[in-house]
């Protein structure tokens, strides 16, 4: 089955108890799910754990959210539209929304109490929020924050996913800057922190001494295929990392190198 514009599903190995528990499982996702198709393939594949899909929206409107991943153009759902399928159909599959812009997140969360989601199936809501030397993230982290509180009071409250923005030139690693942003939005809530994992293999004493000053909070490690990852380095970051839980959010031949025993 395809889905997704890489023409297959991930593999992710999750440690999160706030969904699984404290053990590790393998969870197959499906990626980019931002299509009418794509959306109820997904649903009804029972080989598919979860679900990730990009929300944005077009210059034309700014306020209303669609089912797109910037640079694209062209949109099949809306965002009310996909979470209406999502309802309809009862799952209970994990979705995680990959919010792409400030202007549509009240409304997002205003679609997600309407059709009451959080009383029905596991949400993460993920964005990046603080910015490198070469990007300047496109999500408002005090936005992001002040509407996830409205969802706090549901049965089952959103996880949220706080990135910093991979830099797309010079240096691969955190600064101290950015760290200590990340610190300011991350304490006091249970969030996964969301980072390029050749980012955080570059930056691994200053990320395990930030996971060290979080109780509560994991990360969420990423990467594309291609991405350059030192196995023994991914290993060695991973058992560092612990107890904080841990995503690995990458294809299989990268996600080998941190799970290799």
């Amino acid at each position: 089955m395809s889905l997704g514009p890489s023409g297959r599903t991930q593999l992710v190995v999750i440690m999160h108890p706030a969904f699984c528990g404290c053990g590790a499982r393998t969870l197959r996702w499906a990626h980019a799910v931002n299509s009418r198709h794509q959306l109820v393939a997904a649903l009804g594949n029972a080989s598919v754990d979860a679900l990730e899909a990009d929300v944005s929206s077009l210059p034309a409107d700014e306020q209303v959210p669609v089912m797109l991943h910037p640079p694209a153009t062209e949109v099949d759902l809306t965002a009310a539209q996909f979470l209406a399928i999502v309802q309809r159909s009862g799952t209970q599959k994990i979705l995680k929304l990959d919010l792409k812009t400030d202007q549509i997140i009240k409304q997002v969360v205003d679609i997600i109490l309407h059709h009451h989601l959080t009383d029905m199936t596991p949400l993460v809501l993920n964005a990046d929020v603080v910015g490198s030397a070469t990007e300047v993230p496109a999500v408002d982290a005090h936005t992001l924050l002040t509407q996830l509180e409205r969802l706090q009071a549901t049965r089952l409250p959103p996880l949220v996913s706080l990135g910093w923005c991979p830099p797309s030139e010079g240096t691969r690693s955190l600064t101290l800057s950015q760290i200590s942003e990340m610190a300011t939005l991350a304490r006091g809530r249970p969030a996964t922190l969301a980072v390029r994992a050749d980012v955080a293999l570059a930056s691994e004493e200053a990320l395990v001494a930030l996971m060290g000053d979080l109780p509560g909070c994991g990360v969420t490690l990423w990467a594309h295929d291609g991405d350059s990852v030192c196995p023994e380095g991914a290993r060695r970051l991973l058992e560092r990392l612990r107890p904080a839980p841990v995503w690995l959010d990458m294809p299989p031949k990268l996600l080998s190198h941190f799970t290799a025993s």
